[in-house]
């Protein structure tokens, strides 16, 4: 186990652990659900939102499946009009932002990834 960030606030340490778990190289990230408050700004942002953007940031040519079955920040990646059509078949990513089976959203990311 390696321990991001230096223990001292919970803030910055989440930042070491994004940064270290979401790096380059990266073959594709799966992002659902997400805790949300009504308003946030850039600083602020929710987790998976960060994690969506850090993702695309260090792995712009790697498909980012995004589930709106949770709802929660995942929905507001979706609303903004993430990801882009071009990483991600456009039916799939329609699929999966209105699905609500997991063994469906499941299998069409497996298939896709399949596909590559």
């Amino acid at each position: 186990m390696k321990w991001h960030g230096d223990g001292g606030e919970v803030k910055s340490d989440i930042a070491a652990l994004r940064s270290g778990m979401i790096r380059p190289g990266l073959d594709a990230a799966v992002f659902v659900g997400g805790k949300i408050n009504s308003s946030f700004t850039a600083a602020d942002k929710p987790g998976i939102i960060d994690e969506f953007d850090r993702f695309r940031d260090a792995c712009p040519e790697k498909p980012a499946y995004v589930l709106g079955l949770g709802g929660g920040a995942a929905r507001k990646i979706l609303d903004r009009g993430d990801p882009p059509g071009e990483l991600v078949d456009p039916l799939v990513t329609c699929e999966l932002a209105t699905t609500t089976d997991p063994d469906l959203a499941t299998a069409l990311i497996v298939a896709d990834l399949m596909d590559r």
